[in-house]
């Protein structure tokens, strides 16, 4: 709808009550300016506004379909075609630290919802789990900021940005949104590459479940899918124990495995680094990504942060007959829902593969999984779908398909330039931090 405003006085700004709903032609309200007033007028659609039309973004409350609107009026006498979307409601943008309570009870209950339609058969995120999250700024050796969109008390969106502290990918940025499409994705979606843009960062990796709707998204904005990821469950009651033994005789004699919950024993620490530098052989298809340069401070750091995110750590190690590291598994087994866990990082190093330490190291997971967690009842993993020797792997161990993830990668401006091009900025955004 458009309104017009007739025969005010000089530029003055006017709050202006607009009625949604109304026709062409039809009085819906009116302003005074000083002693003047002039009524308000539905105009009809877009292409009918004067050359002095100016776009706004109202503030409408969607529990009586009505708002205000501050328009500047001026050249005295002429008509001022005010250009309203149908439905545009006020975002207010909150760092997740900074919530209160009725806020933060209000993300909660929005995270909660896109648990259960994510992932029914799971437990959802409990309050301290979610608060430890937003809490946290040191996981994955980065920083982050996390935002939700409120629309009065409702959270319709939380956005996600992470700063990796690596020197190698200094000017790289990860970003994710959930709901992928909201009322707010469009200025959330800004909030977060500003963000990034002040600290530097230049290039935007987004991820997320690989819908129809996320892909739409991303390239519409000038991204391009870089990578896929398989999510896969694993029902821990239905592994074949059997098969879990054999893989863990079938294991070479001169390896040795080591494990331990929390922090790697000092002795062990470089051997891990080892490991970790390792996984830079992981695929990561078509991702404008360098390679990480692990250190003992480094994997310590994470350790911590991980801790204080309410996550233990259990890890074990392949070590040959001089002390070296042959391998690694890491678990990461959640407080708040210690019946969900994630499988992290497996890796072999290029001279010890081929010998069935991968398989032999997944099978003593698995048994100290059921021995020390036995409340762990699903264990999941992710597995880029180029990495088709661990995919066959999860697969004979029983793991389930649950979700495919996508990385989409574009520079920060040409995201930029998307949002401004498609203008799909659905709402004014208040900053609250």
């Amino acid at each position: 709808m458009a309104t017009g405003v007739a025969g005010l006085g000089s530029a003055t700004a006017v709050a202006v009550t607009v009625a949604s709903g109304v026709g062409s032609g039809v009085a819906v309200g009116a302003v005074s300016v000083g002693e003047e007033t002039g009524a308000v007028v539905a105009a009809g659609s877009e292409s009918s506004a004067s050359p002095h039309a100016a776009k706004i973004a109202p503030s409408i409350d969607k529990r009586s379909t009505s708002g205000s609107v501050l328009a500047d009026l001026g050249n005295r006498g002429t008509p001022i075609t005010l250009v309203l979307p149908p439905y545009t409601p006020l975002v207010r943008l909150v760092s997740a630290r900074e919530l209160d309570p009725v806020q933060f009870e209000a993300a909660l209950g929005l995270q909660q919802r896109l648990d259960a339609a994510r992932d029914p058969q799971l437990p959802v995120t409990p309050a301290g789990e979610l608060r430890a999250t937003f809490d946290d700024n040191a996981s994955d050796n980065a920083r982050h900021e996390r935002i939700v969109a409120l629309n009065d008390d409702h959270a319709v969106a939380i956005g996600h940005v992470e700063l990796t502290r690596d020197p190698a990918n200094s000017g790289l940025a990860i970003v994710e949104l959930a709901p992928i499409v909201s009322d707010a994705s469009s200025v959330l979606l800004g909030e977060l590459l500003r963000l990034a843009q002040v600290d530097g960062r230049t290039s935007v990796i987004a991820w997320g479940d690989c819908t129809p709707a996320a892909d739409a998204l991303w390239t519409g904005l000038g991204a391009e899918l870089r990578s896929t990821e398989q999510e896969s469950d694993l029902d821990m009651a239905s592994v074949d124990a059997e098969l879990m033994r054999r893989w863990i005789d079938a294991a070479p004699d001169d390896i040795d495995l080591v494990s331990w919950e929390g922090r790697c024993p000092d002795e062990h620490i470089d051997a891990l680094v080892a490991t970790a530098n390792a996984m830079n052989h992981a695929p990561t298809d078509d991702l404008e990504i360098s390679d990480t340069a692990f250190d003992a401070a480094m994997l310590r750091a994470d350790f911590d942060a991980r801790d204080a995110c309410g996550i233990d750590y259990l890890g074990i190690l392949a070590i040959g007959a001089d002390g070296s590291a042959a391998g690694a598994t890491e678990v990461f087994v959640n407080r708040f829902r210690p019946a969900f866990a994630w499988q992290w990082n497996t890796v072999v190093l290029p001279g010890h593969r081929g010998r069935g330490i991968g398989r032999g190291m997944k099978a003593a997971m698995w048994q100290r999984l059921r021995a020390d967690a036995p409340k762990v009842a699903t264990l999941r993993t992710g597995n880029a779908q180029s990495n088709a020797y661990m995919l066959a792997i999860n697969t004979e161990m029983g793991y389930k398909p649950s979700h495919l993830l996508g990385f989409w990668q574009s520079d920060a401006a040409t995201l930029e330039s998307g949002l401004s091009r498609c203008g799909t900025e659905e709402g004014l955004a208040v900053p609250q931090y």
